[in-house]
């Protein structure tokens, strides 16, 4: 077949997805596009005490390069409680490394971004997002509620954030999932 142009970009019309019985064009999204290239990741924690005095928080740092972390999360809580995102945060305690899976399995591509948890700082930064987690969820699972951002965050090379959730009372028991995918920026 030959090739055709999209906005100035040659494509092999023998890769191009399209449905033979109608004619449509077949595609995935740009994230799903990424798990079959081997450039998404994800990681999951979980901490079945969680405190209303001391709060939970997850660090994730992105390395000083050009392939960017576009990264996405979800948190439930058997309690209500606060969930806050930080950027560039005064560090005292790295926590502990969680291991990131790449989403496709196949793919020997290992992670950039590092994920730890219950990392410790003296001050947690700017705040780029705040929500509440509210109580009186889904029984069966036992959660007070959930929250899950769809809406990536770009993250800025070369700096740490912190994901803190502060209980509302003792002994919450706490859910999380980081999915991102990295990738180099084509426009400069």
């Amino acid at each position: 077949m030959a090739a055709i142009a999209i906005a100035g970009i040659q494509y092999d019309q023998t890769y191009m997805g399209i449905d033979k019985s109608s004619g449509s064009l077949q595609v995935i999204d740009y994230a799903h596009h990424e798990i079959h290239g081997g450039s998404s990741f994800v990681v999951s924690d979980v901490d079945l005490d969680v405190d209303a005095a001391g709060p939970k928080y997850w660090r994730i740092t992105t390395p000083n390069t050009t392939k960017w972390a576009h990264f996405t999360g979800s948190l439930a809580a058997s309690g209500a409680g606060t969930i806050e995102f930080f950027e560039n945060p005064t560090l005292t305690g790295a926590g502990t490394g969680l291991t990131a899976y790449n989403r496709n399995r196949n793919s020997a591509t290992a992670a950039t971004l590092v994920v730890a948890y219950d990392a410790t700082a003296s001050a947690d930064g700017t705040r780029i997002f705040l929500t509440r987690v509210s109580s009186g969820g889904i029984p069966a699972r036992d959660t007070g509620g959930s929250i899950d951002v769809r809406s990536e965050f770009i993250l800025k090379q070369n700096e740490d954030y912190l994901l803190k959730f502060t209980a509302d009372a003792d002994n919450t028991k706490v859910w999380v999932t980081f999915e991102w995918y990295e990738h180099a920026n084509k426009i400069s």
